[in-house]
């Protein structure tokens, strides 16, 4: 090698210092060439795959409950929040993420996570204020659990672009109704995930 750059820098009048140079500027050209063509991809793919410009996450801790006095036992774990219920009653539970500013983004996907011991989801909703705007489908439901150990569920929910509001619609809220089966029914929330994206 010492010896083709002597023999180049002879010819060339290039010492061996800018051999050097000359060698890393073209690596760095072909390394940036490379990354450039990896990034490269048709239009069309990138017209139909959905671009989500914001997530908001709630942990199990930011569920809210529609009647607090039918609850058995409340507890607040790192993270979740463990619910329990005498059979045969149910409740609502809502997760209300920050909304984006109307016209700029619709939602779309939900991602809910929860283990569930003795109870089953019987219906989830997507409020925009007082107005339903999703509901799942009836052949999604109920969710049970196993009788006797808790059994981990993850919804993901789709509204798509159905889901847009308008201003002064209201903030939106996931609404969960879940049936205890038995006593004491329970049910442990993990997360919830939503999914902007760009109209």
């Amino acid at each position: 090698m010492r010896a083709a750059m002597k023999q180049g820098s002879e010819i060339t009048g290039t010492t061996p210092l800018q051999w050097k140079w000359r060698a890393a500027l073209l690596a760095a050209t072909c390394a940036a060439v490379l990354l450039l063509l990896a990034g490269c991809e048709p239009s069309e793919s990138r017209t139909d795959r959905p671009r989500h410009s914001r997530e908001w996450y709630l942990n199990g801790a930011a569920v809210l409950v529609e009647h607090p006095e039918r609850i058995a036992r409340e507890q607040l774990a790192p993270g979740a929040t463990v619910v329990e219920q005498a059979g045969g009653s149910e409740n609502w539970f809502y997760f209300a993420p920050t909304t984006p500013v109307a016209g700029s983004e619709y939602l779309g996907s939900v991602n809910v996570v929860a283990e569930l011991q003795g109870a089953a989801v019987e219906d989830v909703k997507i409020f925009v204020g007082e107005h339903v705007l999703w509901t799942i489908e009836q052949d999604r439901v109920p969710i049970a659990s196993d009788w006797i150990t808790p059994e981990r569920v993850e919804i993901q929910l789709s509204p798509g672009r159905n889901s847009a509001h308008s201003q002064g619609d209201g903030g939106i809220v996931l609404a969960l109704r879940i049936k205890f089966l038995r006593t004491p029914g329970r049910v442990i929330f993990k997360h919830a995930r939503f999914y902007y994206s760009e109209r």
